[in-house]
């Protein structure tokens, strides 16, 4: 199977995870990407496995994580230059958010939903499973559920 190929099937197997909110799946399929040796094809989703790491370990309350893979993954992506500005704000907004009580998380992704209204770079892989999540943060809904209201919206406009 061709890398590129093989890494689509990888993200889109952690992204099916995801929206179901399992995240300890997911988090697999990401490792899984993470695992794979110089990739010389699709870099935009060994890169976003990253960051998607960092909110999966979120999830799953592994707080020491989220900081050692925070500090890991924002030098690595700084100092190469491929730090979009929505996974800078994500990340900082889900560092802060690490051990906070949930009235403090609401306001946080209330803000960080705001941002990326204001960022909205389409093209960039993962911003709008991103964008999906923190809406079901802030809606209190399930992800899955947010996931399938937007493809419903889409299809409706499309007709």
């Amino acid at each position: 199977m061709q890398q590129a190929r093989y890494l689509t099937l990888l993200f889109n197997l952690a992204v099916f995870y995801f929206f179901q909110e399992d995240f300890s799946e997911s988090k697999y399929w990401v490792q899984t990407i993470r695992d794979v040796e110089k990739p010389t094809q699709r870099k935009d989703i060994v890169h976003f496995a990253q960051v998607l790491e960092v909110v999966l370990h979120f999830e799953l309350g592994n707080q020491k994580a989220v900081e050692s893979f925070f500090r890991s993954i924002y030098r690595k992506l700084q100092s190469r230059n491929r730090l979009h500005p929505f996974e800078r704000k994500l990340l900082n907004g889900i560092r802060r958010m690490s051990g906070e009580q949930t009235r403090k998380k609401e306001t946080i992704f209330k803000a960080l939903g705001q941002d990326l209204i204001m960022l909205n770079p389409q093209d960039t892989t993962g911003f709008r499973e991103i964008q999906l999540y923190i809406q079901a943060r802030i809606t209190g809904k399930n992800l899955k559920v947010v996931y399938l209201e937007s493809l419903h919206r889409q299809v409706e406009n499309e007709s």
